[in-house]
């Protein structure tokens, strides 16, 4: 579903494989490029919950720091994946 389509201005995002949020070089990832998308679109009323998954321990402290620097929306949760 597009935003377009979405009646109450909602849209969900999932990065399944969210990885360290940047690239070794300190390029945005997925997930930072995703936090930047709703920063923008939440100015125009539209609402993104961004969900991330990232299962290696390594690159989920590395997507952890990248998320501490962005503002949390209403019921923002972060907590590490289940084995």
């Amino acid at each position: 579903m597009t935003s377009t389509q979405s009646q109450d201005r909602r849209v969900v995002y999932l990065d399944g494989c969210a990885g360290e949020g940047r690239d070794e070089s300190g390029e945005p990832g997925s997930a930072e490029i995703a936090l930047w998308v709703a920063s923008y679109y939440r100015s125009w009323g539209l609402h993104l919950s961004c969900f991330f998954v990232e299962q290696q321990p390594k690159s989920y402290e590395g997507l952890q720091q990248v998320l501490r620097g962005y503002p949390s929306g209403p019921g923002h949760r972060r907590r590490p994946g289940a084995r």
